[in-house]
């Protein structure tokens, strides 16, 4: 199943090359959703970003999102489901705090606290106290969910 806020969001954080639209048009058209700008896209063939960007909007309306989406908010939003993998193990804490600080930081004054939290970490890996650094990426995670 298509997770269409997912696609959304990677979408406008420029995570979604062109390239690759139609091939999910495809698959949300084989999955019962329908559109013009769906079936437009679906019918491309390597196109490149700039080329379905206009209609990228629409096909997403077309899924049920509601467009346009900032790229801050789907930076918060890809950044929050981050966060919660890092919550439930699913990715290692300075792993995942270098992808939110690193992918998603820009233009989301929420986020910069992470490029500190990364900075610590290594400094702690160096220096010791690797644990606490740990600790502190943990709590930022369970603050940046509780906030969604």
């Amino acid at each position: 199943m298509l997770d269409v806020q997912l696609i959304a969001a990677r979408w406008y954080v420029e995570e979604l090359s062109g390239e690759e639209m139609p091939g999910l048009a495809c698959q949300a058209l084989e999955q019962g959703f329908d559109g013009r700008n769906l079936r437009y896209l679906a019918g491309l063939s390597g196109p490149a970003r700039r080329d379905v960007a206009p209609i990228v909007d629409g096909a997403l309306q077309e899924l049920g999102v509601q467009t346009p989406i900032t790229k801050r908010d789907a930076a918060l939003w890809m950044a929050r489901r981050v966060a919660a993998q890092i919550i439930e193990g699913q990715i290692q804490p300075y792993g995942g705090a270098c992808r939110i600080w690193l992918s998603y930081g820009f233009g989301a004054q929420e986020l910069e606290r992470w490029s500190r939290l990364v900075v610590n970490f290594e400094v702690a890996a160096e220096l010791g106290g690797i644990e606490q650094a740990t600790e502190q990426i943990l709590q930022a995670a369970r603050d940046l969910v509780s906030k969604s």
